[in-house]
């Protein structure tokens, strides 16, 4: 990868809010340590716990993330808005 390309990493979820701050921040880490420029993009598909606001809340704190939400379910759908965005 060149030195100005950014490995984008889009993640379907769906009612994760018990888990979504864990599993972000063990993702960048991870990146990180292999010194891997790279940007996260979360969308929710249709989730009816607290991962919105635990996404909007992450995406706010942390400039790496972006958080993005479908009101309906379906992870195809979900995976093609983040790449969209990405």
């Amino acid at each position: 990868m060149a030195q100005d390309e950014i490995f984008s990493v889009v993640i379907p979820v769906y009612n994760e809010a018990d888990i979504l701050e864990q599993s972000v921040l063990k993702l960048h880490d991870c990146l990180e340590s292999r010194r891997i420029q790279h940007e996260i993009l979360v969308v929710s598909n249709g989730s009816t716990d607290g991962t919105v606001a635990a996404g909007e809340a992450l995406a706010g704190r942390l400039p790496y993330l972006s958080f993005l939400q479908l009101p309906v379910r379906g992870a195809g759908r979900a995976f093609a808005a983040g790449v969209r965005a990405a």
